[in-house]
């Protein structure tokens, strides 16, 4: 069995080495103001982005991969170049090593990240298999996006997390998955200050017509003009975009398919 695992091992670096050399040669810059897609070479799901700066930064999830919360830099949404990863290994279980068994994907799922008072923060949830109903949520905050970051582990599961800070510096996560969530978390950003508060339960009269699968997950707040917005996608691979809007940050929301 343990030839397999080398061997198996062994297959997989060669594959990183070829979509390495891929990268490497990819430039989606035409060098005329126009590009072409794809901007970044490679899997880069449920992507988030922020501005800091004149730079932009966009961290995927990564699931399975170590290092995890995978994080590029931009100063013109095109050309993008790695600037780090939020966690370096996870050490919290043994079946990460795979001793005692394993936690294969176990990892970082719909990673967030958010710049406030010259700190950088990552959020993720970690489920435990694909029943999706039990896991934990994590929070990693840096000076710099290249580290080191320091990972808290909550006892809290916060599926799909969108870590958003106020106005008046309160902080909060948007989670879940068809019904979603507020939670409040301290002003330390390192526990869980509230209960959860469900602030959308709707659907979609014409959910049929536009995909149907997976409900709404992976959700991001942001604040604009006095008012709050979540967006996210809905429907599986198949599915959409929506945008929900309220002028109070618990709703009620107002909703729209945008895409």
């Amino acid at each position: 069995m343990r030839k397999y695992i080398v061997l198996g091992l062994l297959l997989s670096c060669m594959n990183m080495q070829s979509a390495w050399a891929q990268v490497n040669v990819w430039n989606p810059d035409n060098g005329d103001g126009t590009f072409t897609n794809p901007l970044m070479w490679g899997d880069w799901p449920d992507p988030d982005v922020i501005r800091v700066g004149d730079d932009f930064y966009l961290i995927s999830t990564s699931m399975h991969y170590v290092p995890g919360c995978p994080i590029a830099r931009s100063n013109d949404l095109v050309n993008w170049e790695m600037a780090g990863y939020a966690v370096e290994r996870y050490e919290e279980d043994p079946r990460y090593d795979m001793q005692g068994g394993n936690l294969y994907l176990n990892g970082s799922w719909a990673a967030t990240i958010r710049h406030h008072k010259g700190k950088f923060y990552v959020g993720f949830c970690t489920p435990y298999g694909w029943g999706r109903e039990t896991g934990h949520f994590s929070i990693c905050i840096a000076d710099e996006v290249k580290g080191p970051w320091k990972r808290t582990i909550f006892p809290d599961y916060l599926y799909d997390p969108g870590l958003f800070f106020d106005e008046d510096d309160k902080v909060y996560v948007v989670h879940g998955q068809g019904t979603l969530y507020l939670t409040e978390l301290n002003s330390d950003v390192q526990s869980v200050k509230g209960e959860p508060v469900k602030i959308w339960s709707g659907g979609f009269k014409n959910a049929s017509e536009l995909g149907g699968g997976f409900g709404m997950e992976g959700a991001h707040m942001y604040r604009i003009n006095g008012r709050y917005y979540i967006t996210c996608p809905a429907g599986g691979t198949e599915g959409w975009q929506v945008c929900l809007r309220s002028d109070s940050i618990y709703g009620p929301y107002e909703h729209k398919p945008v895409g």
